[in-house]
């Protein structure tokens, strides 16, 4: 039960109709209405007015949960949320020793689980350290990469040393285009082996540039390498925040990319997640 929950139940057991709600608090019963068959989504004002009105208040709670097997490896390690990904799983971060992604897709996780073993037979990738479904929820604890991800300061202030690490980067993906991948990549078709989701927050280097390998490979497989390619350079350009070095990076790599294809290839997920944002937005004026 979530909190607008709790204030319904509070003001039904308390014989408040929303009209006498609305009154108590100035806001319109209409409004109150909507935010109560979750048609529009509450600004934390509009809550606190609500509790005001029923003298309430917020206690707060860890609602953070996972599996008892699981708890015994990680219960004495700090945590922390992870905010990259487009995956809109849930991941977790505990002391840099184990990283906990928390998914309703089991399908999908169950496969990543499949993928990083798989790939951890050519490449270092993350291992997994136990997995469980429960819950109608996957749970998927790997080991943590210690390294450096692409998306720090030094690598984006400097776009040369950033471009001589991507080249290390695809050779090493092209190495396993005839490494018999027994998965397939989504959203593209091909022969070749993708990551899937191959931007900057997904590759992790030494401290000498070298590659260590890869994070988030749930959508790896066998496919098209200009979707891992078109993905590169958006992530590239994105965390830039310039096109400046674009060219220099196709030269580098000695890669082309057909426009078509990139747009194919980014402009529908980009599209999607933006008008998920704008929708958040404008349920806030609702």
């Amino acid at each position: 039960m979530d909190l607008v929950d709790q204030i319904i139940q509070v003001r039904k057991e308390r014989g408040i109709s929303q009209q006498q709600l609305a009154d108590m608090t100035g806001i319109l019963q209409p409004v109150i209405a909507r935010v109560e068959s979750k048609k529009s989504r509450p600004t934390i004002d509009f809550v606190q007015k609500l509790l005001d009105a029923l003298d309430l208040t917020i206690s707060l709670k860890d609602s953070f949960y996972c599996p008892k097997e699981i708890n015994k490896i990680i219960k004495d390690l700090k945590r922390r949320r992870n905010s990259f990904g487009r995956s809109g799983d849930k991941t977790y971060i505990f002391d840099k020793k184990y990283v906990l992604k928390i998914s309703d897709n089991i399908g999908r996780l169950r496969e990543e689980k499949d993928k990083n073993n798989w790939l951890n037979k050519y490449l270092l990738s993350t291992k997994t350290v136990k997995y469980i479904e429960e819950n109608g929820k996957g749970y998927l604890l790997r080991n943590y990469i210690n390294g450096h991800t692409l998306v720090e300061k030094q690598y984006l202030e400097d776009p040369c040393r950033l471009i001589s690490i991507l080249k290390g980067v695809v050779n090493a993906l092209r190495k396993l285009d005839d490494c018999a991948c027994p998965f397939k990549s989504e959203e593209n078709n091909g022969s070749d082996f993708v990551h899937g989701d191959l931007c900057l927050p997904n590759i992790v280097v030494d401290d000498n540039d070298k590659l260590i390998g890869f994070i988030d490979v749930s959508n790896a497989g066998k496919g098209d390498k200009e979707y891992d390619y078109s993905w590169l350079l958006w992530s590239f350009e994105y965390n830039l925040k310039t096109n400046e070095y674009n060219n220099l990076l196709l030269e580098e790599l000695g890669i082309t990319i057909n426009p078509q294809k990139f747009l194919s290839y980014t402009i529908p997920t980009l599209f999607e997640t933006r008008s998920k944002k704008e929708e958040q937005n404008r349920n806030k004026f609702r």
